[in-house]
């Protein structure tokens, strides 16, 4: 079995390949997405010299495994095009994972209730709910969403552990600690071991139908809402019989 893993959705990306036998622990190899220049010249390059590095070809994978996001509008939709295009030109099978569950999943966040959290600026929060157990793996609580980081902190059970850094956004918000690790980003290895195990169990993913976690409107609808709200505030502003003519 060879699996490849793609996720771009945080500041630093990272693409990870799987390869053993069936039923056995085989073996993970990870390498994270230069900074320079973005996802966009990184990715792809990333890719071959992982796959070249261990003596494969994109044609000797399995299976394709990519995040989800939310995150990174740009890297979300990279990574999505290309995992729809392997999984597409190579007759290949797709999974998608949420990024938030790749998160949780992470080596440094302990077991118990975990919030996967991702800044979305403007006082914003991506976050998921997760329970994590004993051996590392994430049961989702609560799927994807987007809410503002006061209300998040009011519904916020105290023993939580917040991982990302929409650790930092709540902290501001509660002008104070808030139990975590903001340093914490999705990484290829973790969610390409959730996908290996929804392969296992029979599960695949229609790439043709296979959809980003953007939760949140584009920065073009948000502008043209403002717009509209201003427009009617102006309205309302106006003396009653100019509205009348």
């Amino acid at each position: 079995m060879i699996a490849l893993g793609l996720e771009a959705s945080a500041r630093v990306g990272s693409v990870a390949l799987y390869r053993g036998a069936e039923g056995e622990r085989g073996e993970t190899v990870e390498v994270e997405l230069c900074a320079e220049g973005g996802h966009a010249r990184a990715l792809a390059p990333a890719i071959q010299d992982l796959l070249a590095s261990r003596g494969l070809a994109a044609r000797d994978l399995d299976l394709i495994v990519v995040g989800l996001g939310p995150g990174g509008y740009t890297g979300v939709r990279l990574a999505l095009a290309t995992a729809k295009t392997l999984s597409i030109f190579l007759t290949k099978p797709l999974l998608g994972v949420p990024s938030t569950a790749a998160l949780a999943a992470h080596a440094r966040v302990p077991a118990g209730a975990v919030l996967a959290a991702v800044d979305a600026r403007h006082g914003l929060v991506y976050g998921g709910l997760y329970h994590k157990d004993e051996h590392g793996l994430p049961r989702e609580v609560e799927a994807p969403f987007l809410r503002p980081a006061a209300e998040l902190l009011a519904t916020l059970a105290p023993a939580t552990f917040v991982a990302g850094d929409g650790c930092d956004v709540l902290r501001r918000a509660a002008g104070g600690a808030v139990n975590g690790d903001p340093a914490l980003v999705p990484r290829a290895a973790d969610l390409l071991a959730l996908g290996l195990k929804r392969f296992a169990r029979g599960q695949r993913d229609e790439e043709r139908t296979l959809q980003p976690l953007y939760l949140r409107p584009s920065e073009a609808e948000i502008r043209f809402e403002r717009l509209r709200r201003e427009e009617r505030s102006d309205r309302r502003s106006e003396p009653e019989e100019r509205r009348k003519r």
